[in-house]
């Protein structure tokens, strides 16, 4: 029994049994961090705090596709919701209403 016990010892590295404390966030988690917060911002139509987050995960994460393909997302959903609106005026008027009146 002791045998194993000092076998385990030698083998395992010594920081494996201390607990590990990190002051600076992990990439994953502020990859997350800023991507959350880009699409929040995104799903409340700010465009720009949107784009400035995901330019920002691009810029850390020169290797990870999440940057250029939410700056994408934000750039066509953008555009989606400016020519959208410019098509409201055809839906706005009496014809459209179903009241004959």
């Amino acid at each position: 029994m002791i045998k194993r016990i000092l076998f385990l010892l030698v083998i395992l590295p010594p920081g494996a049994f201390a607990q590990q404390v990190n002051k600076t966030p992990e990439p994953s988690s502020q990859l997350d961090t800023l991507r959350a917060q880009g699409y929040e911002a995104l799903y409340n139509l700010d465009y720009d705090g949107a784009r400035r987050r995901f330019t920002e995960v691009a810029q850390l994460f020169p290797d990870h596709p999440a940057g250029p393909q939410a700056i994408a997302a934000t750039v066509w959903l953008q555009q989606l919701n400016q020519s959208w609106r410019l098509k409201a005026s055809l839906y706005n008027n009496e014809a459209y209403s179903g009241n004959k009146e």
